[in-house]
Order: structure tokens, then C-alpha cells, then sequence
């Protein structure tokens, strides 16, 4: 499994801006420009950022890596002894589910220039159920809250990194259903998508929405075949392996991608198998 961050070779830009200009893409680059002023921050600081990423991508390729699309207001709240601004979380969006899909969380203290950067467990609103995810193991309670400034002091907490990779990628490799991890550019344009083509973001119902959008698409996408040609696709879609392939253009719809490009990749998939 190779993260969207390899696949798209990130880790050979010239610089940390440069980097972060194409993982985060020229909308939400500017949204954090605003809050974190990357231009002026220290480049032993601004540099955390981007080996954090790459370092994440390498533990758990499965895991999306996502900046919220309102990191502008700052109304993704991060627990209350972490606070500061969520800069990014490690965990699911696509396919999003009901269920616990944010794992952890990096917030950025532009007030604390000595400790600028906090690890932090995520996932749940209410208090209890936060504590019993960060005293899960001692791994994630050495990691929640821990405070760092520069890539040395990312490299002291690498083994708990590695240790909370180990125990979430088994839960984050189930939620993502066989897919890579993305970069926050890539996770925020599938969100506009579901934004501007669902009526709703209840799982169920787009889940409903996202099956009707893929049979119109399949039914447009095949009349120029005869009637025996499209009940032949139809049925190697359906029947092949228990029919994943066709759940995985579903899928790939219901997590924001355009019903073109989740078919051409289904299909690429289902000729491959």
C-alpha cells in the first residue's frame, strides 16, 4: 500500500513551502497561511510540519492525512488542555463513516514559539470516551499532549509515533475498504464535491444517494452497448469476487469523487483482477 504522498513524489520538493504547497493545494494553503503565517515561521519549526506528513505516510499509508475546510475559523475544536489550531489529522475521511474515523491530531500554538507543535489523541466529542482513548495504551498517553518545536525533537517521540501507528492501522485499514491514504489537498476536494453534489452528509442517506448516482452513471456510461453487452458488464461487476468493484465505485462516489472517475478506476480494477 503507497500513500498518496509517495505516489505523488512530495518528498522531492526543494523546499518545506514548496512541499506544502502541493499537499496541502493553493486553497487550503492560503486558509493556513492566514493562521500560521508559514512565510515568517522559523524554517526548523515550519519544517516539523512537513516531516510529520511524511513520516505519518510511511507508518500508516491507509490513513488519510486532512486539514479541515474550516481551519480558517478554527471551529475544529482540539481537546481543551491541547488547544491552539488543528493543523492536521491522521485517520479517515474517504469513505467517511459514522463510527470513530479521526485517530490523531497535530494543533499548532502560534502564541508559543518554544513549543509551537502538539501531538494529541482525536477522535471523540465527549469527555469520557476521549480519556479512554488516550489511556488506551501507554503509547497514546505518552503521545497526547506531547509538545515539540523542531524535527529533532519529532525524532525522541518517533517510537510512540510508531507504536500508535501500530495500534490504530488496523482499524483506519478496515474503515478505508483497500484504499491509500490522500493528502490534505486531495481530502479537501473530495469534501467540496460532497458539499455541492449530496443533499445530505447523513452516512446512510448518502450512502443511498451515492448507489443512485452510480447505476444513472453506469446506464449513461454503457447505452452505446448492445443489451447483451451491458447485461454482460453488468453481471462481471456485480458477480466478480462477491462484487467489490462494483462497491468500490459506490464507495468511491459516497467519499466525493466524480462518478467518471471512480467508475474509470473501478473498471481499471475489475479488468486487473
Amino acid at each position: 500500500m503507497t500513500h498518496e504522498l509517495t505516489s505523488l513524489q512530495l518528498s522531492s520538493a526543494s523546499s518545506d513551502k514548496e512541499f506544502l504547497q502541493s499537499y496541502l493545494g493553493d486553497e487550503l494553503y492560503a486558509r493556513v497561511d492566514k493562521l500560521f503565517k508559514i512565510a515568517s515561521m522559523p524554517i526548523e519549526v515550519l519544517a516539523v510540519y512537513r516531516k510529520t506528513a511524511e513520516l505519518m505516510a510511511e507508518l500508516i499509508p491507509e490513513a488519510d492525512q486532512v486539514v479541515r475546510d474550516d481551519v480558517a475559523k478554527n471551529s475544529a475544536a482540539t481537546p481543551r488542555e491541547v488547544s491552539g489550531y488543528l493543523a492536521v489529522y491522521f485517520g479517515v475521511q474517504t469513505p467517511a463513516f459514522d463510527t470513530r474515523h479521526q485517530f490523531i491530531g497535530l494543533a499548532f500554538h502560534p502564541d508559543r514559539p518554544n513549543q509551537p507543535w502538539t501531538f494529541f489523541i482525536a477522535g471523540a466529542q465527549d469527555e469520557g470516551n476521549l480519556r479512554s482513548l488516550i489511556s488506551e495504551s501507554a503509547a497514546t498517553q505518552a503521545l497526547n499532549g506531547h509538545v515539540l518545536r523542531t524535527t529533532e525533537d519529532l525524532e525522541l517521540i518517533k517510537p510512540q509515533l510508531e507504536a500508535v501507528a501500530r495500534l490504530y492501522r488496523k482499524s483506519i485499514v478496515d474503515r478505508k475498504k483497500g484504499g491509500s491514504g490522500v493528502i490534505p489537498a486531495t481530502s479537501f476536494k473530495l469534501r467540496q464535491y460532497i458539499n455541492e453534489h449530496f443533499n445530505t452528509r447523513n452516512t446512510e442517506d448518502r450512502d443511498k444517494e451515492a448507489k443512485e448516482i452510480a447505476y444513472k452513471y453506469f446506464n449513461e456510461r454503457t447505452k452505446s452497448l448492445t443489451p447483451t453487452e451491458k447485461a454482460e458488464l453488468k453481471t462481471k461487476f456485480l458477480a466478480k469476487d462477491d462484487g467489490i468493484y462494483w462497491n468500490k465505485f459506490v464507495q468511491m462516489i459516497f467519499s466525493g469523487y466524480p462518478a467518471e472517475q471512480a467508475f474509470d478506476i473501478a473498471f481499471k480494477a475489475l479488468n486487473q483482477a
